[in-house]
């Protein structure tokens, strides 16, 4: 057993690739800290970063590795915590969110074609067809997403040779298909040549894995740049002044008008408890 695991190759990861930390967990404590894995790149204290899909951005200010000792920085397949300031709400960062360079954006996307590799799929379910439900479970996301179409099947021929038969009407257990899917929410993710562990995932259904598959291509979605979020114009903004000015004014004016009514029913108080002139005169 020992020599077969020596001739096991490691996963290749690079550490001078596009950086990406998909976020498992989150926690604030003295500022935001998020859990996650370095999947490609290095990341390192002062790094700026943006968290993906939500565009947000951020800048590291502390990475621990997994015995909580500070470090300067991380490579590829290091469990690591990582301190980040600019984003005050801890809610902001999700399960399933990546941390990315400002410069390489990861890819974000709600529909992608896939190649799987068709296991066991359940007795009362025994095929899958347009429209076949379950969850998926991409490095730390896990959704439910919906296979709108087949794209092709591998089958073999007379002569032993692979080919791909286009748009099957379903498939079956073993079967190893191309399909269309299509995600809940927009996702990350990378073309499984690209970076295989941002591009590889599983399908399940009823606590059972049913599929293995891999990301060949996506329809990418454009983010929102930090700078093209909507803002106010100049004319919204004076009106906006302008309504608050009127609105602490109309606020003062109240308050003056409460202080001075005051102000008369203690006076009015006052004479009517100590106003007796003639019980005075009268010396009473």
């Amino acid at each position: 057993l020992i020599e077969i695991l020596d001739t096991v190759e490691v996963p290749k990861r690079d550490p001078e690739g596009p950086l990406r930390v998909p976020v498992l967990d989150k926690m604030k404590e003295r500022g935001v800290i998020a859990f996650g894995k370095v999947e490609s790149g290095t990341i390192k204290i002062g790094s700026r970063l943006a968290v993906m899909p939500n565009n947000l951005k951020c800048q590291v200010t502390g990475i621990y590795n997994c015995k909580q000792e500070l470090v300067r920085y991380a490579c590829p397949g290091e469990n690591i915590q990582v301190k980040i300031r600019m984003i005050d709400d801890e809610n902001l960062i999700n399960k399933g969110d990546v941390l990315c360079p400002y410069d390489e954006l990861a890819p974000i996307c709600d529909v992608f074609e896939a190649e799987l590799k068709i296991l066991d799929l359940l007795p009362h379910r025994p095929i899958i067809t347009p429209g076949y439900k379950s969850m998926m479970h991409l490095h730390t996301i896990g959704d439910e997403i919906v296979i709108q179409s087949l794209s092709g099947m591998y089958e073999l021929d007379g002569t032993g040779k692979e080919y791909i038969k286009k748009n099957p009407k379903y498939c079956k257990s073993g079967s190893k298909v191309i399909v269309k899917i299509s995600t809940r929410v927009p996702v990350c993710l990378e073309k499984y040549e690209f970076i295989e562990h941002m591009g590889r995932f599983t399908l399940r259904d009823e606590g059972r894995t049913i599929a293995l598959g891999k990301v060949l291509r996506y329809k990418p979605i454009v983010p929102k740049k930090a700078e093209d979020k909507p803002v106010d114009d100049k004319d919204k903004l004076v009106e906006r002044i302008k309504t608050a000015d009127d609105d602490s004014t109309t606020t003062q004016q109240s308050f003056q008008e409460a202080k001075m009514k005051q102000e008369m029913d203690e006076n009015e108080e006052e004479q009517i408890t100590y106003g007796r002139p003639e019980a005075i005169e009268n010396n009473e």
